[in-house]
């Protein structure tokens, strides 16, 4: 087991692609269908220190497997902002059980200095955030609430309700590098339906 992973560590940490900080790897079989980045950065330290994370998340994902009632289990990425500094992505895990009425998602944001490797809190690019205020600001439409295909806008109707709301530090940035999105999952502010939720933070300086 111990050799395997650290093939697999080794494998991940070598460039992918000389013209892309990531490229997308591939793995499908009966149950299960992988979808996730490599990393590549000028520092092998970074991208060594980026595809771990990457690793234990499959990790996560491939173990999930035992357990035969899980009929499904697939994971996939969305890169959302990237300069020479920072890349931010979305790192999907789903499973779905045999018989369940619909799967299950959970939605991680990451954003990582490229060049260290290391994770930025959402404290590195704004202010913190009260959780009370934020809600107030939800609640008021002073801050858009959006769907992920970040068009679709949501009121965050279960939002009222939820007397343990916090500010998530689960987050991505935009594409436009002028502003960050907190994520929360599907249930936290809205249905199933609607899926992961993104609120968003302007930033008052572009990236």
């Amino acid at each position: 087991m111990k050799k395997t992973m650290l093939s697999l560590l080794l494998a991940l940490s070598v460039a992918a692609s000389a013209s892309a900080s990531q490229t997308t790897m591939h793995e499908e079989g009966e149950r299960f269908k992988f979808d996730y980045p490599v990393f590549s950065q000028t520092s092998a330290k970074a991208a060594h220190r980026m595809n771990k994370d990457i690793t234990k998340l499959l990790q996560s994902s491939r173990k999930l497997l035992q357990d035969e009632y899980i009929a499904q289990v697939a994971t996939n990425y969305e890169v959302y902002f990237e300069n020479p500094q920072y890349v931010s992505f979305t790192f999907n895990s789903y499973q779905y059980y045999q018989s369940a009425a619909h799967g299950m998602s959970y939605l991680q944001g990451y954003v990582y200095d490229k060049t260290n490797g290391k994770k930025v809190p959402y404290t590195h690019f704004t202010a913190p955030l009260d959780a009370e205020q934020l809600k107030h600001d939800i609640l008021n439409k002073k801050v858009t609430v959006y769907c992920q295909d970040l068009k679709t806008t949501s009121d965050a109707p279960f939002l009222p309700y939820n007397t343990d709301f916090k500010v998530s530090e689960n987050y991505v940035l935009d594409k436009d590098g002028k502003a960050l999105y907190l994520i929360y999952q599907a249930y936290e502010l809205d249905c199933y339906a609607a899926g992961p939720l993104f609120v968003k933070i302007p930033l008052n300086e572009k990236l």
